[in-house]
């Protein structure tokens, strides 16, 4: 399998993982400050950020790491898309994940409807 293939399976995987986050069709799970972690049939991913990049953990049902890539891999990728829009693409997912699980944004809808 040629690194561009891999990359590009990379690439699918974040995008498939961005929309249906947002969508509410994959919940996740902190296990520690800034590392999330969401469960699928076929295995689960692991989340979190390494310095300035993000990093996705695959591991098979058996709990067995498989694969782990960052934003950095994806850069031998490029199906129109900048190497940086999969960087902004996995920091907003990541803040999306980090507001989920915290309950930022119902805590906020809970204080803006008290106020009135």
């Amino acid at each position: 399998m040629s690194v561009s293939t891999v990359a590009g399976r990379h690439a699918k995987l974040i995008d498939s993982l961005y929309e249906k986050s947002l969508s509410g069709d994959v919940e996740w799970s902190q296990l520690s400050d800034k590392n999330y972690s969401s469960n699928l049939k076929s295995g689960s991913i692991r989340f979190f950020p390494s310095g300035a990049d993000f990093i996705i953990q695959i591991s098979d049902a058996s709990g067995n790491i498989v694969d782990r890539f960052s934003d950095v891999d994806l850069e031998s990728f490029d199906p129109g898309k900048p190497f940086e829009s999969y960087y902004g693409k996995m920091g907003e997912l990541h803040k999306f994940i980090t507001r989920k699980t915290s309950g930022a944004d119902d805590v906020l809808d809970s204080m803006i409807s008290e106020l009135g």
